[in-house]
């Protein structure tokens, strides 16, 4: 497998992740803490539309820490940071108002939920249950705001998620 394929791979594992988070109380809380303040509940519509991944300083800590521990040699783990930094801004996922969950990287589809199903609201997180890879999944999805979506991974921590213009 070529690096890029294995970074495609990677950043495929990420978005699975992201749709095989389980709803974990405390990681939400922080999220979740104007939620009584908000008079408004989330809906599908409100997380319609594509969302670009935020590789922020956690992540990419993160992820670099999980390639230094596979690569050795520093001219190719600082060629695997930087194809990481371009997968990230490459990679993104999407809510389409017919209830369907995609993921892409490289405007490249790899991963496709044909039917979410959209289950309670509390205030500004909705849990979705979706069937990835023949296992049912209970996903919550908190909108930190209009334009910042969060996905929790109880392994990777807080995956965030910044609208895409149309």
């Amino acid at each position: 497998m070529n690096k890029i394929a294995r970074r495609s791979a990677f950043f495929a594992a990420v978005g699975a992740l992201c749709l095989a988070a389980c709803a974990d109380v405390d990681s939400q809380q922080d999220l979740a803490e104007d939620t009584e303040e908000s008079a408004q509940t989330i809906t599908l519509a409100d997380i319609t539309g594509k969302w670009q991944f935020v590789y922020d300083d956690a992540r990419r800590t993160a992820v670099e820490a999980e390639l230094s521990k596979k690569i050795t040699d520093p001219a190719e783990r600082a060629k695997a940071f930087a194809e990481a930094e371009k997968e990230a801004a490459a990679s993104e996922v999407e809510f389409t108002s017919d209830g369907q969950y995609v993921s892409r990287v490289y405007g490249e589809e790899i991963l496709r939920v044909a039917k979410l199903d959209v289950g309670r609201a509390e205030g500004k997180t909705l849990h979705i249950k979706a069937e990835v890879r023949g296992r049912t999944l209970s996903i919550p999805v908190t909108l930190a705001d209009e334009n910042m979506l969060v996905m929790a991974d109880p392994a990777k921590g807080n995956l965030a998620f910044r609208r895409v213009a149309d």
